[in-house]
C-alpha cells in the first residue's frame, strides 16, 4: 500500500485529516488531493455536503415558515449540527432586515440634467 494510500484509509478510518497530515508532513490541499483520488465511498459519506447561498435561504425559509422543524431539517438536509440552520435561519432575517431599513433609491427625474444645466447657465 502507498504512503497515500496509507494515508487515506487512516483517514477514513476516523483519525483526523489534521492528525494525518502531522504523521505523514503533508499540507492540507495534498492532503485533500489524495483523498479526493484515492477516497472510496466511505469518504464520499464523510465529506461535509456544500450548499448554494439560495439553498441556504429556503431551508431558512422553510423552517421560518413551519413547514419543517430543526430536526426534521436535519434529517432532510443530511445536516449534522443544530447550529447550522440556527445559522441559516439568523443570516436570513438580517438580510431581510437591511432590505426592509434601506433607504429606496431617489425617483430619477428625467428633467433634472436639464434644470442642473439651466442653473449653471445662469451663473
Amino acid at each position: 500500500m502507498s504512503v497515500r494510500q496509507e494515508a487515506v484509509r487512516r483517514v477514513e478510518s476516523g483519525l483526523s485529516q489534521q492528525a494525518v497530515r502531522q504523521q505523514f508532513g503533508v499540507g492540507h490541499m495534498t492532503l485533500l488531493a489524495w483523498l479526493k483520488r484515492y477516497g472510496t465511498a466511505v469518504y464520499a459519506q464523510m465529506r461535509r455536503k456544500q450548499f448554494t447561498v439560495a439553498q441556504k435561504q429556503h431551508i431558512a425559509r422553510e423552517l421560518l415558515d413551519g413547514r419543517l422543524s430543526e430536526d426534521e431539517a436535519l434529517l432532510k438536509y443530511e445536516l449534522r449540527l443544530k447550529k447550522t440552520p440556527r445559522q441559516w435561519v439568523a443570516a436570513y432575517r438580517a438580510s431581510e432586515a437591511l432590505l426592509l431599513t434601506a433607504e429606496p433609491d431617489p425617483p430619477v427625474d428625467a428633467n433634472a440634467g436639464l434644470a442642473r444645466q439651466l442653473r449653471q447657465a445662469q451663473w
